[in-house]
């Protein structure tokens, strides 16, 4: 069972929040896909 707490609440917010970015900035994934393989 999961139990609904502030913190599964913050984690959907930025999933949300990133889904709803992509959606609205699609032209961006690749610089960010390329920044996150040079810092990861």
């Amino acid at each position: 069972m999961v139990n609904e707490t502030d913190h599964t609440h913050y984690h959907y917010c930025n999933l949300d929040r990133m889904v709803t970015w992509c959606l609205h900035y699609p032209e961006e994934l690749p610089n960010i896909k390329k920044k996150i393989a040079t810092t990861d």
